[in-house]
């Protein structure tokens, strides 16, 4: 039957790609029977994940023929209609993560692979990746989390054929693929990648370790005149020599009476858990905004202890403020290592096997060094929460290379990320515990520094409401708007100036890339806002605080972070780059004659 298939499947990936006039003909032809031998193996419960999705055509080709839809609709619109894309999409029913940069794939099966492990659910996770993407180095930190977590539920199949974009492998970098794998601890299996008596013999390995398929196989196969050439890895062919292929690969009416038979395997809904929002702790006097950002994780974890619940540390468990939660839930607290790729990956396919998954990092790690994975979390829908600490000139003394200064403008590109800045310990706990409750990706950043405690204009603690400014202060000569580490410094400024006869309001926003509109239009009333931020200030709040202000007679004045900072004190940097408090008190000053 599976021969039969092969056929029939390469008839259709030529069709998918002379249609659209683009593709990945060589890879899709010699990955086809991988993905046909992995799915007649895949019971209830198992995943499948694919990490070399240029050979999209291929994926598509295997899926409808096993009754995912209807194969023909991919024919016709693949590359050219939604939601057959050119790399596979989360909309077409199978494909449960959409691929992107290579060497991603491995991690997203070991989260899945771990998820499973911690909820103690059946089912194997098969991954499907190039022989040239082994180069990654994230996937040598895949490899050996495979092996810490003891993913005995992992099967990595790679399509080896021993060719890649500019050339074949061997000449590119010459890696011992087996090797790699057999070293960090994997179990390895060669096997001809278009034998399916042999694919399924290995895909049946009764496993012990995380098992690794190397399938030899032909770029192009089953036309011969393109066979191991890299040319065509993503070149399409001539019509002639299409209609010729074609030919061959047709199946008779008896032969497709054969394939009738064909199940497909049910894919488990994972459902996101749903933690109630509740009060929280209430602090006072000083307290940093990591350590109140791991106490609410604490806290949640201790008050849901049903809920499944993963925290991913990358050898920073004390500096993030994990280690309450280790000692609540240990088995529940990944140690990732120096390792932050694969951490990212690894968490955010955890996100969508029905748990809540926290990546806590530096914001240099988590935010700017992983900014593909988090791409790829965000479009594929994963609702990853990212505590990240350390971020800003707060750093100091550590310097410019640990000084995160753009993570605004990062995750303002992703589309689905909500971001929030506390200005206290009060409110990051109250932003923690929103973080928890909603079914997106949230980022909470916060400060290496313990920060003063504040109050708002009524003299409250400070709470947390998405998208809505609180003002801290009010006043009718001018505005500052701020969030996070300048927060508490705003308020000094403007209580120094009210000692001077100038009323200046503090109006902080905590969720800086959905600002609170309307509070700015208030603001632009005194007629001079000022933004005020330890951030980039040409990517900062800056930018949509002047969209917001459009058609107003307001004046803005823009303080930020203007140059990479040096090894200091915080105070001292935040003097060097002229956004200290006695700076702020002048320019309020200066723009108010």
């Amino acid at each position: 039957m599976l021969k039969i298939l092969s056929r029939k499947c390469r008839k259709e990936i030529l069709e998918m790609i002379m249609g659209a006039g683009s593709g990945h003909i060589g890879g899709a032809m010699s990955s086809i029977d991988i993905y046909l031998a992995v799915l007649n193996e895949m019971r209830d419960n198992d995943r499948l994940v694919v990490s070399h999705g240029h050979t999209s055509a291929a994926l598509y080709a295997a899926l409808g023929n096993f009754g995912y839809f209807d194969v023909e609709d991919a024919t016709k619109n693949f590359r050219r209609n939604a939601p057959y894309e050119g790399h596979p999409s989360l909309a077409v029913n199978g494909v449960e993560w959409c691929s992107g940069s290579l060497g991603q794939g491995l991690s997203v099966g070991a989260g899945f692979a771990l998820s499973k492990k911690l909820q103690q659910e059946a089912g194997r996770v098969f991954v499907v990746m190039g022989d040239g993407e082994q180069q990654k180095g994230q996937l040598q930190e895949a490899r050996e989390f495979a092996v810490k977590y003891h993913l005995t539920n992992l099967i990595a199949i790679v399509d080896d054929n021993n060719q890649q974009a500019c050339g074949t492998v061997d000449a590119t970098t010459d890696q011992k693929l087996s090797d790699k794998y057999q070293m960090s601890g994997w179990d390895v299996v060669t096997v001809d990648g278009h034998n399916f008596d042999e694919l399924a013999k290995a895909l049946q390995t009764d496993m012990k370790k995380p098992l690794c398929i190397l399938a030899k196989t032909v770029m192009g196969k089953g036309i011969a005149e393109i066979e191991n050439d890299w040319h065509f890895h993503g070149t399409v062919i001539s019509k002639e020599l299409a209609e010729t292929a074609m030919a061959r690969f047709a199946v008779t009416e008896e032969e497709l009476a054969k394939l009738k038979d064909i199940q497909k395997t049910t894919q488990k809904q994972y459902d996101i858990p749903v933690i109630p929002v509740t009060a929280g702790r209430t602090y006072q006097g000083t307290s940093d905004i990591r350590s109140a950002m791991g106490n609410a994780l604490y806290d949640i974890a201790k008050e849901n202890p049903s809920v499944p619940i993963a925290a991913f540390d990358c050898d920073l468990e004390g500096s993030v403020k994990l280690s309450d939660f280790k000692k609540l839930r240990p088995d529940a607290f990944i140690e990732c290592g120096i390792a932050e790729h694969n951490a990212a990956t690894a968490a955010a396919a955890v996100a969508k096997s029905g748990m809540v998954s926290v990546h806590a990092d530096f914001a240099m790690f988590n935010i700017a060094e992983t900014y593909s994975q988090n791409r790829m979390a965000d479009i594929n829908k994963a609702p990853l929460k990212l505590f990240s600490t350390h971020a800003g000139l707060d750093v100091g003394e550590d310097g410019k290379t640990h000084q995160a200064i753009d993570y605004i403008s990062l995750l303002g590109n992703l589309h689905g990320f909500q971001v929030i800045v506390p200005a206290d310990a009060n409110q990051a706990d109250g932003a923690v515990r929103y973080a928890m409750s909603v079914p997106y990706p949230v980022a909470v950043i916060g400060g290496r520094s313990k920060l003063p405690i504040l109050t708002d204009a009524e003299g409250n603690p400070l709470t947390f409401t998405y998208g809505k400014g609180q003002w801290l202060r009010t006043g009718k000569q001018a505005t500052v708007i701020t969030y996070g580490n300048m927060a508490h410094r705003a308020v000094q400024a403007s209580d120094e100036l009210k000692q001077e006869g100038i009323e200046v309001g503090i109006l902080n926003c905590a969720t800086p890339c959905d600002l609170d509109a309307d509070a700015i239009l208030e603001a632009a009333k005194t007629g001079l806002v000022i933004t005020y931020e330890d951030h980039n200030v040409k990517t900062g709040i800056s930018g949509e605080v002047a969209r917001i202000l459009c058609g107003t007679s307001c004046n803005l004045k823009t303080l930020g972070v203007h140059k990479y900072g040096s090894s200091t004190s915080p105070d001292n940097l935040y003097q060097e780059q002229g956004i200290d408090v006695e700076s702020l008190k002048n320019i309020v000053k200066l723009n108010l004659k």
